[in-house]
């Protein structure tokens, strides 16, 4: 995936915005806003998603590993 936005996509697949907010701490309008490639994610926000999403913040980041 080369995008950050497009691996967000991918690995909430299954998630809603509630879901991911909740498991995040991130407020819902961000997620929307990230998801969307409307604002820059910062290395916090990354770590959140990637722990909320059981993914690597590599990974979600900047597509390395798995």
């Amino acid at each position: 995936m080369s995008t950050f936005c497009k691996r967000l996509i991918y690995a909430m697949s299954a998630l809603t915005y509630a879901d991911l907010s909740a498991a995040s701490s991130i407020k819902v309008r961000r997620l929307e806003r990230l998801r969307r490639g409307l604002t820059v994610a910062t290395m916090d926000d990354v770590e959140r998603l990637a722990a909320a999403l059981s993914c690597r913040p590599e990974w979600l980041a900047f597509g390395v590993g798995k």
